[in-house]
């Protein structure tokens, strides 16, 4: 039986709601991803780059909904764009299409703007993955 083992969400977040730390990981008790394979990530994205997210938005129970956008801005800590997201789609991937690779975690809308925002995965998280992902 797969089991998350630990669960790691950053301690700011926790107690500030820091939007930069919006992101949270879970770690197997197996190497599944050996067996089945990793989606990968990157810390380079571009304006324009074409994008994807999915989740299961709370207005359509049990489906999982797909978001496709393109890469607005990629200013400081997040990334903005155009997909389209629902509540409950949140911390999911958002994951560039071409080559196909993480880039960021789903927040939701963007206070004052018609784009939606998420995390995005700096050289710092980049490491955090990589030390859970190898940890097993």
């Amino acid at each position: 039986m797969k089991e998350a083992t630990i669960a790691v969400l950053p301690a700011t977040y926790q107690s500030e709601r820091d939007d930069t730390k919006d992101y949270a990981f879970l770690s197997l008790n197996s190497n599944i991803g050996n067996t089945l394979g990793y989606l990968g990530w990157t810390t380079s994205v571009s304006v324009g780059n074409t994008m994807a997210l999915t989740g299961y938005a709370g207005e359509h129970e049990y489906e999982l909904w797909e978001g496709i956008g393109q890469i607005k801005s990629t200013s400081g800590s997040f990334l903005r764009y155009t997909a389209d997201s629902s509540r409950g789609m949140s911390g999911g991937a958002i994951y560039l299409t071409i080559p196909m690779k993480a880039a960021g975690f789903n927040h939701g809308g963007y206070p004052g703007e018609s784009y939606n925002y998420g995390v995005k995965i700096n050289s710092s998280i980049a490491n955090e993955m990589n030390y859970y992902k190898n940890k097993n």
